[in-house]
C-alpha cells in the first residue's frame, strides 16, 4: 500500500494540531517533545539539575565532557483517521478509494512516528464478509513497525459500501474516544451538505480539531463524458437522463465550484482545516505538499 521510499520523508513530518497538550487553550503545539520515553531523539550538554542517570558514559570518556540523552515523550494526542468508506469512494474508478486509502495510511505513519495514538474510524455501518475486522477501529500507538502493520492491516480489509450515516458517523466517533482529538475526515462528502454540516459541527462541539480532506476524482471535477447518458447514483440506485454538451458541462463545473465553496466557508467559520484533493498523483505528494501547505502537517 504505501511506497517504502515514502517512509523517510513522512517521518519527517508531524500532525499540526491547535489543541493544547491539555485539550484547553489553543495553541499550536509540538507534537514532538523532549522528556522519558524510549525513543532516543538526540544529545544535548548536561546541566546543573539534570538527572545523573542521563548521563551518556560512553560519549563521557570519548569527549571527555558530559552530555545527557534526550529521549521523546509519549505524546497524548490523539489522531482519529475517519476515512469514508461508501460505495461512492470506490466510483467512478477504483483510482480514487486507492489513493483515499494511501492518504490515509500516509497521515497514520506521520502521526505514529510522532509518537501519537492513532485511532482508524470508517464510515460503515455494513458489514463486510471479506472484511469482518473493517470496523474494529484500532487504537494504535509508538514508531514500532508492528503498529505501522496494524494500521495497514486494517486499512487493507476495508471494502467500500453501502451509504454514509453522517449523524452516526459523528456520534461514533465522540463516544469511542471522548475528549480532544485531531480527527481527520477523508471523504468525497457527495452525501446532502446539510448532512455533512451537521456532523461536522457535532465534531467541533465534542472538542475536536477537525481537518476534512475532501478527495475528488479528476473526472468528478471536470467530466470528460458526453451525448446521451443516463447517471446512476451508485449508493441510491437512482438515476438520471441526461444530455452532456458544452452548456450542460459548464453549468456542472460551477455546480462544483459552488458546492465546495460552500463547505469551504463553512469550515472557515468554525475553524475546520478544509482541502480539497483530487485523487491524482500520488497520496505522498498530496500529504508532503498540499497538506503541508494548508498547515495539516509540518
Amino acid at each position: 500500500m504505501l511506497d517504502e521510499r515514502w517512509l523517510t520523508g513522512l517521518g519527517r513530518l508531524r500532525i499540526a494540531s491547535h489543541l493544547s497538550a491539555s485539550g484547553g487553550a489553543p495553541a499550536w503545539r509540538p507534537v514532538r517533545r523532549a522528556g522519558e520515553g524510549w525513543d532516543f531523539l538526540s544529545h544535548r550538554e548536561y546541566m546543573p539539575g539534570d538527572d545523573y542517570r542521563a548521563i551518556d558514559w560512553k560519549a563521557l570518556a570519548r569527549l571527555d565532557r558530559p552530555y545527557v540523552r534526550v529521549h521523546a515523550r509519549e505524546s497524548d494526542l490523539l489522531v482519529e483517521l475517519a476515512l469514508d468508506d461508501s460505495l461512492s469512494m470506490a466510483e467512478p474508478d477504483a483510482g480514487k478509494w486507492a489513493f483515499a486509502r494511501q492518504l490515509a495510511a500516509c497521515l497514520g505513519v506521520v502521526a505514529l512516528t510522532s509518537g501519537e495514538r492513532v485511532r482508524l474510524i470508517t464510515s460503515s455501518t455494513h458489514a463486510s464478509l471479506a472484511a469482518p475486522d473493517a470496523r474494529a477501529e484500532p487504537l494504535l500507538r509508538g514508531s514500532h513497525p508492528a503498529a505501522l502493520s496494524q494500521l495497514l492491516r486494517a486499512l487493507q480489509a476495508v471494502r467500500p459500501g453501502g451509504e454514509v450515516d453522517w449523524g452516526a458517523w459523528a456520534a461514533r466517533i465522540v463516544q469511542g474516544a471522548p475528549g480532544p482529538a485531531v480527527t481527520v475526515l477523508i471523504s468525497d462528502l457527495l452525501s446532502p451538505v446539510e448532512a455533512v454540516e451537521s456532523a461536522l459541527q457535532a465534531l467541533t462541539l465534542a472538542h475536536r480539531d477537525v481537518v476534512v480532506v475532501h478527495v475528488l476524482s479528476p473526472g468528478e471535477m471536470r467530466p470528460a463524458a458526453s451525448g446521451e447518458l443516463r447517471l446512476v447514483d451508485v449508493e441510491s440506485g437512482q438515476t438520471l437522463a441526461v444530455r452532456l454538451d458544452a452548456p450542460t458541462l459548464a453549468r456542472y463545473e460551477a455546480l462544483v465550484r459552488d458546492w465546495q465553496g460552500r463547505l469551504a466557508a463553512f469550515a472557515r467559520r468554525r475553524r475546520i482545516r478544509y482541502v480539497l484533493v483530487p485523487s491524482e498523483g500520488s497520496a505522498y505528494a498530496a500529504v508532503s505538499v498540499r497538506l503541508r501547505e494548508a498547515g495539516v502537517v509540518r
